[in-house]
């Protein structure tokens, strides 16, 4: 799970040390990468959204934390989707810069909401049916997949862009955590396996956030002169 993470953090930072130097790309993208970038925004929004829902029954049916926070963090990337594809169609700089830092600050709080939950279920586990659980974070890594194979063909020096492959990318985190538990207790019976493995996707959302953060607070520092 921290392979992977490092995996998307390659693919996340590949135009971090550029960002300044290339703040202009907002304006400067062409008109069919801008359409092209919206449809794929407006694509992996709906697909986001539809599973999301069925994530959140699922996770409510076999009571497991792992996949309502791989829910939670479902909808955020679901707003944040949206908020990205208005970002683009906007194509201004500051704009775009504000909804990427939202971005980042919601996912902050998904990871929040999971660390008090998991710390709770840790001190006090509960029952998780297994199988609910592993057929639908499967699904989920499906669906996590799909969008983020979308979105990665997009133009990644735009924040929004960033910020919406971001969320998607450790989504799929998420939904490999909830694999992972699942298949612990399935063959061991150890609940706790579930709000433990929640808490480690928490941290790596934490640790993948703030480099959108500092990039989207620089960018709104920038004199106005710049964009």
């Amino acid at each position: 799970m921290f392979t992977a993470a490092r995996g998307y953090g390659v693919i996340m930072g590949r135009h971090h040390n550029h960002n300044h130097g290339h703040n202009h790309d907002s304006h400067g993208d062409s008109c069919p990468s801008q359409g092209a970038d919206s449809r794929r925004l407006l694509i992996a929004a709906a697909l986001t959204g539809a599973f999301m829902i069925a994530e959140v029954v699922g996770g409510l049916i076999s009571g497991s934390l792992a996949l309502l926070a791989d829910a939670g963090h479902m909808t955020t990337d679901f707003g944040a989707l949206i908020a990205a594809w208005i970002g683009v169609r906007m194509n201004n700089k500051r704009t775009s810069a504000l909804i990427a830092l939202l971005s980042g600050l919601s996912l902050l709080a998904v990871a929040a909401w999971v660390v008090k939950e998991g710390l709770e279920r840790v001190a006090d586990p509960a029952p998780v049916l297994a199988g609910t659980m592993m057929a639908v974070a499967v699904l989920g890594l499906l669906v996590n997949i799909v969008v983020f194979s979308i979105l990665i063909k997009g133009n990644r020096k735009n924040l929004n862009m960033r910020g919406a492959i971001l969320h998607v990318a450790t989504d799929m985190l998420g939904s490999f955590a909830a694999i992972l538990a699942a298949v612990i207790i399935m063959v061991t019976g150890f609940y706790p396996a579930d709000p433990i493995l929640s808490l480690l996707v928490s941290m790596l959302i934490v640790i993948s956030a703030y480099p959108l953060i500092k990039d989207s607070l620089a960018a709104l520092r920038a004199p106005a002169n710049e964009e």
